[in-house]
């Protein structure tokens, strides 16, 4: 079968968004083209993933045309403390913001990338960065920062209806995927804008007043035997406070929400 071409939706400063019918995976296909010189393209977008990625190990449910699948390449400032954090939390801001722009509802985030409505889970973040081409030294490095997002999806897989939702089924009604796309794309600009500027510490601030993780348990899978830890706060950095059984507390880069809280 004839692979059909992307779609291309050109922007006033030279910049285009490439959409395809499917994909593999845009986190894939955006990375293989601005690696192969590609500078003007911001994003991939797809109507359906033949293997879309989740959280470390997960695949993305999305169904054909549902979902908002896509990939934005972004800047990424390797000399800030936890950028690939602090990159996701923006795409988190962007997300909300967006939802609730259009919608009226009230999105909550959910540490490290995962959008909530009100507790069920609407949207994840994949933050992936890779060197480009550039006589930079070192090397310039660009962000991948994908976004899946439940837009019209009626019904759930069993394993996932307990704990998924969708803005259809939180509002009533279908919603174009091309209107939902612009609305992240706008809100993301002035979220990457705060990581460019001298405090990128206030993207954690803004993040906190949607924050839903405080005081759910993690599972930290460091060392041999998995430790499971209570939430207590967001740092100042973007990571993760949580306190042991025994009252230790400490930050953490990576762990996984349970469903016990």
């Amino acid at each position: 079968m004839k692979a059909v071409p992307p779609r291309i939706r050109g922007f006033e400063d030279g910049t285009y968004l490439l959409e395809f019918d499917e994909l593999v995976s845009t986190q894939n296909e955006a990375r293989r083209r601005r690696q192969a010189g590609e500078t003007r393209l911001i994003g991939v977008r797809a109507d359906y993933q033949t293997r879309g990625r989740g959280r470390p190990g997960m695949t993305w449910y999305g169904p054909r045309g549902e979902s908002l699948l896509i990939t934005y390449l972004v800047p990424f400032d390797t000399t800030q403390t936890n950028p690939a954090g602090l990159l996701s939390m923006a795409g988190g801001l962007a997300v909300a913001d967006a939802i609730g722009n259009l919608t009226g509802l009230e999105p909550r985030l959910r540490w490290p990338n995962d959008v909530l409505l009100p507790d069920k889970k609407v949207a994840g973040i994949l933050t992936e960065v890779f060197p480009v081409r550039s006589d930079a030294r070192p090397p310039l490095m660009v962000a991948a920062l994908g976004i899946g997002l439940n837009v019209n999806i009626g019904q759930w897989p069993d394993a996932l209806g307990a704990s998924a939702t969708s803005l259809r089924l939180r509002t009533g009604r279908p919603w174009p995927v091309e209107l939902i796309e612009a609305a992240v794309r706008t809100s993301l600009r002035p979220c990457l804008g705060l990581l460019a500027g001298s405090e990128p510490k206030s993207i954690v601030e803004r993040w906190r007043t949607f924050d839903a993780s405080i005081g759910r348990n993690y599972m930290l899978a460091e060392g041999t035997q998995p430790e499971v830890v209570r939430a207590v706060a967001i740092n100042d950095a973007g990571f993760l406070m949580v306190r042991t059984g025994t009252g230790r507390q400490f930050p953490v880069v990576s762990a996984r929400h349970t469903s016990e809280s």
